[in-house]
């Protein structure tokens, strides 16, 4: 696999996109290096975004519309492509990442939290947070990891687009809920700006709390 460097490239190397927006589900998958750089991190075959010329997975979401996104978290640049309405024309700034094996976690270094796992700690993953910060958590067994993919995918048909990382913020915020109510509070409270409607907190929080 190839590791993406996203460094100061060659202009030629930034490609301005148009986009029609034809349905909701734009079929990213988007995520971030933790230091301000958001990326496609998959295009799903037949999407819409598949169909568009010139982007491809690793690029550098620079930016939406004229709109810069540098120091923009994944799920910011998720909620930006959400609002753009559906049957509308919108532009994306991509830049083309150098390939390398210099991997992107090196400015996460600099953030809160230790990147170091201690021997005999196997079973780990080093997570980033919404708030910028890294943190060392056990990794998901197989029944959470087919819950966060589910939650991905009802993700996907409510905002548009995937993202692995906050399906799984979501679905520990419901987790550690004692009820769909507190589950939905926690939403408001932490993801308000995606203003996720009743059937969806009602429809996760089952799918986690269920056998």
């Amino acid at each position: 696999d190839f590791l993406f460097a996203h460094v100061k490239s060659d202009e030629k190397e930034h490609k301005t996109v148009s986009v029609n927006k034809s349905g909701p589900a734009l079929g990213l998958t988007i995520s971030d290096n933790g230091a301000g750089y958001a990326f496609i991190k998959k295009i799903r075959e037949d999407s819409i975004m598949a169909k568009v010329d010139d982007v491809s997975v690793g690029d550098h979401i620079a930016s939406i519309n004229g709109n810069a996104l540098q120091g923009c978290r994944h799920f910011e640049v998720a909620r930006m492509l959400k609002e753009i309405a559906i049957g509308s024309e919108f532009t994306v700034k991509v830049v083309t990442p150098k390939k390398a094996f210099d991997t992107m976690l090196a400015p996460r270094a600099e953030m809160t939290g230790s990147g170091n796992v201690a021997a005999g700690a196997g079973g780990k993953t080093l997570r980033m947070k919404r708030d910028g910060t890294a943190a060392i958590e056990d990794l998901p067994s197989s029944d959470e990891t087919a819950k966060i993919d589910k939650i991905d995918a009802t993700l996907e048909a409510f905002v548009g687009i995937r993202d692995q990382e906050l399906s799984t913020t979501i679905y520990h915020m419901a987790k550690d809920s004692a009820e769909a109510d507190i589950f939905g509070g926690k939403l408001d409270e932490h993801l308000n700006d995606f203003e996720f409607p009743d059937d969806f907190v009602l429809d996760v929080y089952e799918l986690v709390k269920g056998a």
